[in-house]
């Protein structure tokens, strides 16, 4: 019944055409009852096992599994019930069992000669672009964090050296660097020397007011060096919130002038 309404919507070459793609392609019935499956293609077999006897009539839910994303199904279901069209990644389950990373389009497709709505969801393995790109997202941090030393001076003084750039990414890390340090603790003085910077956004004013607000929690006196008069030009809007930050021309002079 299923394939003599779908022997309706497709012509043999539209068939052949699907078969023949890289991708996995499911079409399924809102207007029945659960939107049941009522085609696959070729690439959806060799992606996941199943067969057309396997998911014909079955909603597509059976693909999901202990590490779906809830909140992905969440708003897929939400799509479909506003025949929106949806564009989502999460992970899957094949025939076997093994997981895999699916980058689903689902689309709400009018076919005239039913006068019908159906959907159309093509499916591609991502698994290994999204461990790449997790791979890189840590390597970067990684380097980030190598970046961004903490130079004990004497007991009472460290030294932060900043090479590079000053992003919002970076604050990150270097947050989590100043959090976790145990060497910082024990410091009354935190010099940042800035003179290694090649950039710097639009929010580093802020940057800096925040990062002398959270040592000051600390009880930690921020001291800063190598500051740039195009430094200066960004930090203008903020100057009341920095007035009482300590500026040295370098390290050696902040070090020949504080008192510690």
């Amino acid at each position: 019944m299923i394939r003599e309404h779908m022997n309706d919507i497709f012509t043999p070459f539209l068939k052949q055409a699907l078969d023949a793609t890289n991708v996995g392609v499911v079409i399924t019935d809102p207007e029945k009852d659960d939107n049941p499956i009522v085609y696959i293609n070729k690439g959806f077999t060799n992606l996941t096992g199943y067969t057309e006897e396997d998911v014909l009539g079955k909603n597509c839910r059976f693909l999901q599994g202990a590490d779906t994303e809830r909140a992905v199904v969440q708003s897929i279901s939400q799509g479909i019930k506003e025949k929106k069209s949806i564009h989502v990644e999460l992970i899957n389950y094949r025939k076997d069992g093994t997981p895999f990373r699916n980058e689903l389009i689902i689309d709400p497709i009018y076919i005239d000669n039913t006068d019908r709505t159906f959907f159309i969801g093509v499916q591609k393995d991502v698994t290994e672009q999204y461990e790449t790109k997790l791979e890189l997202e840590d390597t970067l941090k990684e380097v980030q964090r190598l970046s961004t030393p903490i130079v004990p001076i004497t007991n009472s003084i460290s030294v932060i050296p900043l090479i590079g750039s000053l992003t919002f990414e970076r604050v990150e890390v270097l947050y989590n660097e100043i959090s976790a340090s145990e060497i910082i603790r024990h410091n009354q003085i935190v010099i940042i020397d800035l003179s290694g910077l090649a950039f710097f956004d639009d929010q580093f004013g802020i940057n800096i007011g925040n990062i002398h607000k959270m040592l000051n929690l600390l009880g930690i006196e921020l001291v800063l060096t190598g500051f740039s008069p195009n430094m200066a030009v960004s930090t203008q809007t903020y100057i009341e919130q920095l007035r009482k930050i300590k500026v040295y021309k370098d390290i050696k002079s902040a070090l020949g002038n504080l008192a510690v």
